[in-house]
Order: structure tokens, then sequence, then C-alpha cells
């Protein structure tokens, strides 16, 4: 019986996205806060950042299971909306939710850990197929080819376009079949205690938990043989 540790049989490692390879630079009220002042509105920043992660965390509570391209912008202009409630009667709110909705889809406003892009080349050059598999919308694709770290993966996985979100098992069964892998042949990397970490292994998938199982992403570097 192996190990917990012994990950020999990987042959795919599948890496969550936001909070895991990429965050928002250098905050999402920051830049709620600069799309805000474009439009004539001034709000602080530390209350808007108050604002996104208690509405995100709200509208997040409970898994969608089924989602699409278009629940997925519903989703952002709802949450968008939420949190600019206290400044909506000064807003064009339609053409601010459009800015900020943009505003997430370029590079500047993301950064990725230092050394990023050479453990990804690392583990491709050790023999590792890279997916990315995330409930990021498509956004993230352009932000990961402007950040030069989409060359690495050979599937980029998002739940709008598969179908289905993590935690919901049909994504990652739908994951295995695009893969061509066996659940334990795929590693998944995330930073999220039930998406990334209890979603994989219901599906039989080895998982490590940023912050539980590893302190970072580049522990799995020295972690895979």
């Amino acid at each position: 019986m192996r190990g917990m540790n012994d990950f020999s049989a990987i042959k795919w490692v599948t890496i969550d996205a936001t909070g895991t390879l990429i965050d928002p630079f250098p905050s999402v009220g920051e830049v709620y806060r600069r799309v805000l002042a474009a439009h004539g509105v001034e709000a602080p920043q530390p209350l808007l950042q108050q604002r996104f992660v208690q509405v995100f965390r709200q509208m997040t509570k409970v898994p969608r299971g089924v989602v699409t391209e278009e629940s997925e912008r519903a989703f952002w202009r709802d949450l968008v909306a939420n949190v600019a409630e206290p400044w909506a009667r000064d807003l064009d709110t339609d053409a601010f939710f459009r800015d900020a909705y943009d505003a997430f889809a370029k590079a500047e406003n993301w950064r990725a850990p230092d050394g990023a892009g050479e453990l990804l080349a690392g583990l491709v050059r050790r023999g590792y197929n890279l997916a990315l598999l995330s409930n990021a919308d498509g956004r993230c694709r352009t932000i990961l080819g402007q950040m030069g770290l989409a060359r690495h993966f050979s599937h980029i996985l998002l739940s709008c376009e598969v179908g289905y979100e993590k935690p919901d098992l049909r994504l990652f069964r739908r994951a295995e079949e695009i893969l061509g892998a066996g659940p334990g042949e795929i590693l998944h990397v995330g930073d999220s205690a039930r998406n990334d970490g209890e979603g994989p292994r219901a599906a039989g998938w080895r998982a490590l938990v940023i912050g539980a199982d590893i302190a970072a992403l580049s522990d799995i570097g020295t972690l895979l043989p």
C-alpha cells in the first residue's frame, strides 16, 4: 500500500488558478478603487476589500454545481453590484461593471509567485503533464497567456467551459476523460479545502491544499519524485 507521500503513480498534475498560481495585484479592493475613481467615485480600498471578501464568501457558500459562461458573468455582475452598493447612486452601474470585469482580464492586475514559470517548466521536463483546473472564467486563459504561463499546460480546464464547478464530482470525471487518465494518476494542487481538497479526494485523486498540506505551490517541486 502506497503511503500518503508516495506520488510515484502520478502522471498528471492539475493546478488551481486564483489563490494558487495567480493572485489579484495589489488587491481586489485596490483595483475596484481605481475603477471607481475613474468613474468619479472615491471609495476606501480597505472597505472595498472587506466588502469583496464578505460578498464572495456569501455567494460561494453553496457550490453551484452546473455553470456556464453566461452564469459565470452573471455571478460577477451580481458580486460587483453588491460590493459597490454603497456608492451605486453615484454610478453608471453597467459601465462600472464592464470596466471592473475587464480590469481583471489584464495581467497587470495579477501576480504569480516568484519562480512559478520555472516550477512549471521543471515539472514538464521531469515528465509530468500539467493541466489548469479552475473555477475561474475565460479571463483566466487570457491572463495566463499574457503572463507566459499558459504554454506550460497541456489543457486549461475552466469550470464554466467544462460545465461543472469544483467540488462537483462531475467536473473531476470529465477532467479524467479529457486528460485520458485514471483517478490514481492525478494530483491536484490548490488553496481551497473544499474545492481543491475534498472535491478531488472524493473523486479518488491525490490532492495537496496550500496552507494545510503544503506551505506554497513551490513545495510540489520537492514532493514529487
